[in-house]
């Protein structure tokens, strides 16, 4: 059955990464899931956040549910959470932490960081574990196997591996009560657990390394290595060899796996999300007697399809260089070069008539400290002066050399000193060479200067967005999930996205005749104008969140005391009403439908509810898209 029997019962998030944009965002979202409240058979309520049980995250989006997790293994309470990682995203406090832990030698001695290499994301993994992970449980067993029961059933915080390219899962589920349910495997297809005693080593890996790994953007930062980065004083680098299979796809098993940042093979952790839903026997405590799905998947995030078109045009050159070659270049230099033998050999000469004179200044009026020192640097120069002159005659027939290149008159015999011998590559680079070398540099630093932004656009943008389109196609190509999905992006509800936005897809039809569907169809999207419209304010707030960098902290410019310029408060009200603006239109379907007629009456009851409350917090967003976070500053 496509549509969920049992709505708003089992949940399963994603969060996508992105920075601090991500960690802001996803706290909103948490904070409005926990605002809602959901009927329960026994007529209690309790907060829809407490009906998640599957979270996956990559990137940034990890620092929000890894610490969200362990809270809640510990028993926390959401307002207790939301007090310990509110300041600790606050402006710089973390990077500053960074830099004194680099340089601290301190932190890197054996016994300290263990195996640890000495660089910036091994730095921000020992200062998430001091600082993010402080006075909470901060180890995958923590959620394997909590002190407290938590609605947190099974985590994936996701990593990319440099072996064979995929998806690199942290993945675990709480301990269930039916042995017979599982989770998701961990690692990947190219690095898994030796066997079941594995666990017993992953458990001590530390959330912080998982955290780092999972947001380890390329460029940034270096890989994170296992098994030597996810060493601590507790678990040596040989239990880590034990318990991790490497295999790639060519070549022999290896002892060393590079990770790095999510967002390369999955930035919104939807994969994974959708792995598990799929997966059967569902992860445990379901009391689901019909095994269904999760009945609800909330995708969140702070990426887009948007991009800014790349930009080509003719970088400015000053007029006395425009019309030069390469050549003109070359010959100079060149002849340069050929000078510096001639001014060697007169330095050595002068160096020793130097020291010849020296001497006899000596032997006529005495040993003096201003001679003896003139002597000494003189006799330096024309050793320095002699022993260069040797290099240059030793190396200026040598193949490959920079002393042989040196010498050479013009490119296209440099070309054929690095290369010699016949071949079509040597041809082709010949005839490359010969052009380039009489074409200006105004039209060279052209062609640089397109594929630098060729390539910058090709890497930052088109490869990102286009592995994005296809997870989201997974996503929205499977009918199971189309009563059963709800897409919560940060650039819903700002600006960029006016053109684009449309009215959200409304029930199936099925062999419902035309007259009464469109009649249905006319009265949701007449709700849906009524009771879910934002206003130029959360579109202000929309904007101001949207055009957060990826960053790993807030400028001071960022942390404005206006509140409307902050920009932190901003990604957290955006992510509170972006995700009450989706949720309304989700549960507004549900209630529309006309499979809503075979829901229980509890059901048809949690359904209406969850409108109503939904246009109650819309209509307080429209007045202050501020005021939950406002009323969240009071537990701080």
């Amino acid at each position: 059955m496509l549509f969920p029997d049992t709505p708003f019962q089992s949940l399963a998030l994603a969060l996508s990464g992105g920075g601090f944009r991500a960690a802001a965002y996803g706290l909103g979202v948490l904070s409005l899931l926990n605002k809602i409240r959901v009927l329960q058979p026994d007529g209690s309520t309790q907060p829809l956040l407490e009906q998640v049980h599957f979270v996956s995250s990559a990137s940034g989006g990890t620092i929000t549910l890894s610490v969200y997790a362990a809270c809640k293994s510990a028993g926390m309470s959401f307002d207790a959470f939301y007090r310990h990682l509110y300041p600790k995203l606050e402006g710089q406090v973390l990077l500053n932490q960074v830099f004194t832990v680099l340089k601290d030698d301190a932190n890197w001695k054996a016994g300290s960081a263990e195996g640890k290499c000495r660089n910036p994301i091994n730095a921000f993994s020992l200062v998430y574990h001091k600082i993010l992970f402080a006075g909470i449980p901060g180890k995958l067993g923590d959620l394997r196997k909590p002190a407290q029961p938590s609605h947190i059933k099974e985590v994936c915080f996701n990593a990319s591996e440099f072996t064979t390219g995929l998806s690199f899962r942290f993945q675990c589920c709480q301990e269930p009560e039916n042995p017979l349910a599982r989770g998701g495997d961990f690692g990947s297809d190219g690095a898994s657990l030796v066997d079941k005693d594995s666990w017993n080593t992953i458990d001590s890996i530390r959330l912080a390394d998982v955290l780092a790994s999972s947001s380890c953007f390329p460029g940034g930062f270096e890989p994170m290595r296992y098994p030597a980065d996810f060493a601590h004083e507790e678990l040596p680098v040989s239990a880590l060899e034990q318990a991790l299979k490497i295999e790639p796809t060519i070549g022999k098993p290896v002892k060393t796996l590079a990770l790095m940042d999510g967002g390369i093979c999955d930035n919104q952790g939807l994969d994974s999300l959708l792995n598990a839903f799929r997966r059967a026997p569902l992860l445990a405590n379901r009391n689901n007697s019909k095994g269904d799905a999760f009945d609800l998947l909330l995708v969140c995030d702070v990426a887009s399809h948007y991009m800014h078109p790349a930009v080509f045009s003719d970088p400015a050159i000053p007029l006395q260089v425009r019309n030069k070659t390469l050549d003109n270049y070359w010959s100079k230099l060149h002849a340069w070069w050929t000078k510096i033998p001639l001014a060697l050999g007169l330095l050595s000469w002068g160096g020793l008539c130097l020291v010849l004179y020296l001497g006899w200044y000596c032997w006529q009026h005495g040993m003096q400290a201003p001679a003896l020192i003139l002597g000494v640097l003189s006799i330096l120069v024309m050793l320095t002066a002699f022993a260069a002159k040797r290099a240059i005659k030793k190396y200026k027939n040598k193949p490959g050399s920079f002393v042989s290149i040196l010498h050479q008159p013009d490119l296209e015999n440099i070309l054929l000193r690095l290369f010699p011998g016949a071949g079509f590559s040597v041809e082709l680079g010949n005839q490359l060479v010969n052009y380039l070398r009489q074409r200006p540099i105004s039209e060279l630093s052209r062609w640089v200067m397109d594929r630098v932004s060729s390539g910058k656009t090709l890497l930052g943008d088109i490869f990102l967005k286009q592995i994005r389109r296809q997870i989201y196609y997974k996503l929205y190509s499977d009918q199971q999930t189309f009563y059963r999905r709800t897409y919560i992006p940060i650039y819903s509800l700002s600006k960029t996205n006016n053109k684009a936005r449309k009215n959200p897809a409304f029930d199936i039809q099925g062999e419902e005749a035309d007259s009464a569907y469109a009649e249905r169809k006319k009265q949701f999207r007449l709700l849906l104008a009524q009771h879910n419209m934002y206003s130029p304010e959360m579109q202000k707030v929309a904007d101001l969140a949207y055009s957060m960098g990826t960053t790993l902290w807030f400028s001071p410019e960022e942390e404005g005391a206006d509140t409307g310029r902050n920009k932190r408060k901003a990604l957290i009200a955006c992510g509170q009403f972006t995700t009450a603006y989706e949720l309304f239109q989700y549960a507004l379907l549900l209630e529309q439908s006309r499979y809503n007629d075979h829901l229980s009456a509890h059901y048809k009851q949690v359904v209406s509810d969850m409108v109503l409350q939904l246009k109650a917090l819309m209509e307080k967003f429209r007045k202050d898209p501020y005021w939950l976070v406002k009323e969240m500053e009071t537990v701080l």
